[in-house]
């Protein structure tokens, strides 16, 4: 089966999504793809910088690192699974 290029990229344009890492050059390089293929993107160094975004920018996708210091990415996925999906809409 062969996925046709352009229809790939268009299934990020305009997707909204937190990127999460501690790395700046690794944020960076995440964030700079997601740019390119037209996706709306927030960076944050830190899992609770991501939580403190999610009400105002409501991603539909959130990529994090998972070893950060203090607070890591299993961390977020668990504070993630606590919050009510209605509350963010």
């Amino acid at each position: 089966m062969q996925i046709d290029p352009k229809q790939a990229q268009s299934s990020i344009k305009g997707l909204r999504v937190i990127v999460v890492d501690d790395v700046l050059d690794s944020r960076d390089i995440v964030e700079m793809f997601l740019n390119q293929e037209e996706a709306q993107v927030q960076s944050v160094s830190c899992a609770k910088d991501a939580l403190n975004i999610l009400e105002k920018f409501q991603p539909e996708l959130i990529i994090s690192d998972i070893y950060m210091p203090e607070e890591d990415g299993y961390w977020l996925i668990k504070q993630l699974k606590t919050i009510d999906q209605n509350s963010l809409r």
